[in-house]
């Protein structure tokens, strides 16, 4: 299908930058809209066609986790970008460290060169390059596993309004027990980053007394930007009417959105609405059982 093998083409193109200024942020658009095609049971795709989806969907879990650590969606080039690098400017080293967290721009991908850069950067308070230490601290990615300096720099990031890294220091608050300073870090950075928005929305459906209406309009913010489980949780409102309106038309589209990215609680929703035929779908076992498998 010639549809297919152009929108892979423009996602590689943005994501090299050949004849586009690069734009990772496109090239995932497009990533994901291939995506949605490997897991169309209906359209009677050949075998390379269904490859080609098969590998996009390899390639946009791996640049969306790239953007979800913050990395420019716009990195120059490697021959840009050294030359300042090498000399000690901060916003240099951050993006030599985004081109080789990412394998693009003419860097070779590699985790340990990625780190090196970032360190460099974030020694003279770059906030994104002390939200990536952040990360690597609290995974134990090419450094000891460290809690606390995952605190630490989440800490020294969020204190420059790094919405990301206020998010992940409020997760690891709430982890430790720190509800009330947990909620204070999720509402602050939720203006600015899809996850925080998420979470925010999880802890106000979840309370005691629960704000289903502001829990909806985070989640619809967070879905909105691509955030798997927002988009199942917001399809779990549409077809409960918590919230908003019930509407199941709704509820199966923002559940298939959670499927196509692979989200297992989105795939087993919009597998029982496929199998009921609910929300304007066409009753189809097969392709339900394909989802739950």
């Amino acid at each position: 299908n010639d549809l297919v093998y152009a929108q892979v083409k423009l996602a590689e193109m943005y994501r090299e930058g050949r004849g586009v200024k690069r734009d990772l942020a496109a090239s995932l658009n497009w990533l994901a809209r291939v995506t949605e095609f490997e897991r169309d049971k209906v359209n009677p795709f050949v075998l390379s066609e269904r490859t080609m989806a098969m590998e996009a969907a390899k390639k946009y879990v791996k640049l969306k986790e790239y953007l979800d650590e913050g990395w420019p969606a716009s990195a120059r080039n490697l021959n840009e970008v050294q030359p300042d690098a090498q000399k000690g400017v901060a916003a240099a080293q951050y993006e030599l460290a985004a081109l080789h967290a990412g394998g693009i721009g003419g860097a070779g991908e590699s985790s340990a060169a990625a780190l090196q850069w970032a360190t460099k950067a974030a020694a003279q308070g770059h906030a994104g390059a002390q939200y990536y230490l952040g990360i690597c601290a609290e995974e134990g990615r090419n450094v000891a596993r460290s809690s606390a300096k995952a605190k630490e720099w989440y800490g020294k990031a969020a204190a420059q309004d790094h919405a990301a890294a206020q998010n992940n220091l409020a997760v690891m608050l709430e982890e430790g027990g720190a509800g009330k300073e947990a909620l204070a870090g999720f509402t602050k950075a939720a203006k600015a980053d899809a996850n925080a928005a998420y979470n925010l929305a999880r802890i106000l459906e979840t309370a005691k007394e629960p704000e289903f209406k502001a829990a909806f309009s985070l989640y619809e913010k967070a879905a909105q930007a691509g955030h798997a489980q927002a988009q199942n949780n917001l399809g779990y409102l549409y077809q409960s009417g918590q919230g908003t309106k019930a509407d199941l038309e709704e509820a199966a589209r923002w559940y298939e959105h959670a499927a196509n990215q692979g989200n297992l609680d989105g795939m087993f929703n919009f597998g029982l609405m496929t199998l009921k035929g609910e929300g304007g779908l066409q009753p189809d076992r097969v392709k339900a059982f394909v989802l739950w498998g």
